[in-house]
């Protein structure tokens, strides 16, 4: 029996729907076509910040760039040129935090930096950061991400957060970070098809995946499937070291 869905675009519901649902999933006429470009804000006319009379509602519509003219991104940086950090004498307060996350949390600063650009894209064309979140199954990403993010006042409203700490949440716009990139091949839990559900399907409008495809493919036959899925239908791009460094 089709289970409407009344959340994500129907790209952004594709994926899921073939391998937890048994193709099952359909998305309503209301919500299958839509992308950010189709949002607007109702704001208030100002001069010099002070109110008046005259003043009354106006719309802001979000502005149609490559970033936000697509509902599903695919950030590949495969290649070698965005490892996940090695294992690394810690701050004192990175040890601080060391219990909250995780021995084994993983980190990757060069997504991190892709997402933060993506983010500021999006934000320039329009997207309240508030409508906003960036997720990751790792810990230790979350305070990578926190830490590029919390300080600039344009993306203090993003949301950022784990995956599981995510679930039963939806945003306009959700990127995932998938952090794990080596040479091994070593994906740890990522391969959990339940964990990758509630990521991919928090969205309404836009998921922006940023991952190593040679190494997560690798990971199981579930993601290998997943990268040549996004390597078929997302808007795919390979990014360059240099261009997502903060000026």
């Amino acid at each position: 029996m089709l289970t409407t869905q009344y959340r994500m675009n129907e790209v952004i519901m594709k994926f899921p729907s073939q391998e937890l649902y048994d193709n099952e999933l359909v998305a309503a006429d209301s919500v299958k076509d839509r992308v950010l470009t189709d949002l607007s804000y109702s704001t208030l006319n100002s001069d010099m910040g002070k109110l008046s009379l005259d003043d009354g509602p106006t719309t802001g519509k979000v502005e149609e760039t490559e970033e936000t003219k697509y509902p599903l991104i695919f950030y590949d940086t495969q290649g070698g040129d965005f490892p996940e950090d090695e294992d690394k004498a810690l701050s004192d307060a990175e040890s601080k935090l060391k219990p909250l996350l995780g021995s084994d949390s993983k980190s990757n600063t060069y997504e991190a930096m892709i997402a933060r650009s993506h983010i500021l894209s999006l934000i320039e064309a329009g997207v309240k950061a508030s409508d906003i979140a960036v997720i990751t199954p790792y810990n230790a990403q979350v305070a990578a991400l926190a830490a590029i993010l919390r300080d600039d006042e344009r993306t203090a409203d993003v949301e950022i957060g784990s995956v599981d700490g995510f679930q039963g949440r939806e945003k306009e716009a959700v990127l995932v970070t998938l952090v794990r990139s080596n040479e091994k091949g070593e994906v740890g839990f990522l391969g959990e098809k339940r964990r990758l559900n509630v990521a991919m399907t928090r969205p309404k409008r836009q998921l922006c995946v940023i991952g190593d495809s040679d190494t997560i493919q690798k990971g199981s036959p579930f993601l290998k499937r997943w990268m040549e899925f996004l390597e078929a239908n997302a808007d795919l791009r390979y990014p360059d070291v240099g261009e997502h460094m903060p000026s």
